[in-house]
């Protein structure tokens, strides 16, 4: 599944750079980018994070029934079962400020809220989704190095400090409860490639990898008619990659 979502992105990258060919084409120069401030963009999908370690502790903790089908010759689901990436909780986002300083090095400050997926578990009478992610705050430096191709492409390259809110929202039975919250400073490396498509404006393939950690999830009281079914705190790695296409424009 991470693998057909990585084509998916590096393909869509491959089509934005066959845009530009033409473009730079119909001009003896390729468009410059002088602008030593950017505004940046960027959606896209993510790894499963924290989805295997909670799925293990649903298991543990015995949320892993088979619920009645209900249906005569039906195929009951398998639980808990997890699903992640785009779209599936939300749009993970990225806005980033970025500051050109002596030659090819940079600055930037990145902002982001990253919805990663949720883990789903029954346990008669209640069916359990949680739902996952981060935010993100953070400070990197790093390099661009312009490439010797005719599009004129930039590869980014940099690290730094961040600042992570992990949050989860219980779903019981089509109801949210209460979201949770921990925070966590970690690191973030990325690499980019960006192409300049018209004066200060380029469109560009972002790669984060985002060193979380292993944060606390919990613990959810899911009361009910019959017992209270609680879950205790659990453990998860929210370690995770985001892989983002976007633009950014030259101020």
């Amino acid at each position: 599944m991470m693998m057909r979502r990585t084509v998916h992105v590096a393909a869509a990258l491959l089509a934005l750079l066959a845009t530009t060919r033409p473009l730079a084409a119909q001009s003896r120069h390729t468009p410059r980018d002088d602008a030593r401030w950017h505004i940046a963009l960027y959606g896209g999908t993510t790894s499963d994070g924290p989805a295997p370690d909670l799925q293990r502790a649903f298991l543990e903790n015995g949320m892993a029934e088979a619920p009645p089908c209900g249906v005569v010759a039906c195929s009951p689901k398998t639980y808990p079962y997890s699903v992640t990436g785009w779209g599936q909780t939300g749009l993970p986002f990225t806005a980033e400020v970025r500051f050109r300083a002596v030659g090819p090095a940079e600055l930037a400050f990145i902002l982001g809220r990253t919805p990663i997926g949720e883990t789903v578990g029954y346990h008669y009478p209640t069916l359990l989704e949680l739902s996952f992610g981060v935010t993100v705050i953070a400070a990197t430096a790093g390099v661009a190095i312009p490439l010797p191709l005719p599009a004129g492409p930039r590869l980014r390259l940099g690290a730094g400090p961040a600042r992570y809110g992990v949050f989860w929202t219980p779903i019981r039975d089509n109801r949210a409860l209460s979201t949770g919250h921990e925070t966590a400073i970690g690191l973030l490396a990325r690499a980019g490639l960006e192409v300049p498509v018209d004066k200060g404006v380029l469109i560009g393939f972002d790669f984060q990898y985002r060193r979380v950690g292993t944060n606390t999830v919990g613990p959810i009281a899911l009361p009910t008619v019959v017992n209270r079914n609680d879950l205790p705190a659990m453990l998860a790695n929210f370690d995770h990659w985001c892989a983002s296409i976007g633009f950014s424009v030259g101020l």
